[in-house]
């Protein structure tokens, strides 16, 4: 129910459901975070991400697209920075094209860098929309022969 009301933009609806849960989920957990995040609110969904007792990848994407989404993109590289620290999970492709784009939107070549280093060291295949993110930032941040060597084909 949670989803739904966040899907129609009811975020105070769906707050109310989860306060009233007995139970809590990751999956609650991440709607509602998701659902401030799709408004804006990052700072309540910031607020309840941390409350969260157990995150799972879905739940750190929830709280990096929302930065990236809301152009708040050293907020997103943050957060991501600590996902790598706190270990819980490991990233996967969608926490790598967020944080990828947070990187193009930045000029960060620096840690566009480190995550291409990333995708290779953990050997991730290059899908077309990771391999996008990459060349995206390889190409925002000026690299643009590193942006070309980053197609998977010759053309």
């Amino acid at each position: 129910m949670i989803s739904g009301y966040v899907r129609v933009g009811d975020v105070k609806t769906a707050q109310c459901i989860f306060d009233q849960m007995p139970e809590k989920t990751v999956v609650s957990w991440t709607a509602i975070i998701s659902g401030y995040a799709q408004i804006g609110d990052l700072k309540s969904a910031s607020d309840i991400f941390n409350q969260m007792p157990v995150k799972n990848v879905v739940s750190w994407n929830a709280m990096i697209s929302g930065y990236v989404h809301n152009h708040m993109f050293d907020q997103a590289l943050h957060v991501f920075h600590h996902m790598l620290i706190n270990g819980e999970c490991r990233p996967d492709e969608s926490t790598l094209i967020s944080v990828l784009s947070a990187s193009a939107h930045l000029g960060s070549l620096e840690h566009g860098k480190w995550i291409n280093s990333y995708i290779k060291k953990n050997k991730f295949d290059l899908s077309t929309p990771l391999g996008n993110a990459l060349i995206d930032m390889f190409a925002k941040c000026g690299e643009v022969e590193n942006a070309k060597s980053s197609f998977p084909f010759d053309g």
